[in-house]
């Protein structure tokens, strides 16, 4: 680690940037962020547009996986596996998708003891 910082967090995805926001609340403490990727482009904002992020090397590492025998159809028997590389990572790709759990399945954990 850097001597001129007291915590590393590599990756600005949510977590990273998350941890990073909240560590730096004390004024005793230097944080770097470090992204390898760098803004989101401007159609990052436009969900229609979300697809063309994940088709760019700039803002998606462009990784595959191995489809296995469900991956018929496919070219060359790959699936895309879409992973931002820029700030807010994978999440800034999300389709703006909000997901709230369901009130039932709190309630199940509580009366389980959560």
């Amino acid at each position: 680690m850097s001597k001129e910082f007291d915590f590393e967090i590599v990756h600005a995805g949510s977590s990273g940037a998350a941890l990073a926001a909240r560590l730096s609340e004390n004024p005793n403490v230097r944080v770097a962020l470090l992204e390898v990727g760098g803004k989101p482009p401007a159609r990052e904002e436009i969900p229609a547009a979300f697809a063309s992020l994940q088709l760019d090397p700039e803002c998606d590492w462009m990784f595959q996986g191995e489809a296995g025998k469900a991956g018929r159809g496919l070219r060359n028997n790959k699936i895309p596996v879409p992973r931002g590389k820029m700030l807010g990572g994978s999440s800034a790709m999300n389709y703006m998708v909000f997901v709230r759990g369901h009130p039932g399945d709190f309630d199940n954990w509580e009366a389980k003891g959560d």
